[in-house]
């Protein structure tokens, strides 16, 4: 009985330190990075992002009637996940069809209308619309905008792919960020099916 404990125990401090440094790296980026580059903005507001919505989800697995404030943000925070995984990978190829200053169009429409539906429509007082409605439409915008992503950096992810070719370290990181975020959305739609 102890053991189990012990591991429990274990298991929330390890996962609450990963959402914690995530918090912290993207604070880094946001603020204190030196040679700001103007994709740093967009992966410190993602890492952010991801961060809350970790947190979200570990403290609610270790406490079921965690307070529904920090539920409600932690699933708005996934409504602009996706946008923020767009403008990041945007900035960062430098595509000469991307400028910094449409940012505003990805995300702000989508902070208004997360914003005013949370107020309207708080989660602890419509229980069942954002579980039936919200979460569903919050997921599917996400996926929307990963499949923009890589179509965004289509070619980036088919070099990787193969091996032959040289790349480099951004068309990696890119990728590699691409990709984890995606790992992500795919392990929050399957929890339904697992443990």
């Amino acid at each position: 009985m102890y053991y189990m404990e012990f591991s429990r125990e274990l298991l929330f401090f390890f996962s609450a330190l990963g959402a914690f440094n995530g918090v912290l790296l993207s604070l880094y980026f946001l603020f204190f990075i030196k040679n700001r580059k103007n994709f740093h903005p967009f992966l410190g507001l993602l890492l952010l992002l991801l961060s809350i919505r970790v947190a979200k989800s570990i403290f609610l697995f270790f406490n079921p009637y965690l307070f529904e404030l920090f539920v409600q943000i932690g699933l708005s925070a996934c409504f602009l996940i996706g946008p923020s995984l767009f403008l990041y990978l945007a900035a960062s190829t430098n595509k000469k069809s991307w400028s910094v200053k449409n940012w505003w169009i990805h995300l702000l429409p989508f902070l208004l209308l997360i914003t005013i539906v949370s107020y309207l429509y708080p989660y602890y007082d419509n229980l069942r619309l954002w579980k039936k409605h919200l979460i569903e439409i919050i997921y599917w915008q996400w996926f929307i905008y990963i499949v923009l992503s890589g179509i965004y950096i289509r070619e980036t992810l088919k070099k990787v792919m193969k091996k032959k070719l040289t790349f480099t370290n951004n068309e990696v990181w890119v990728s590699n960020v691409f990709v984890g975020v995606f790992i992500i959305w795919i392990a929050y739609n399957t929890t339904v099916y697992t443990s």
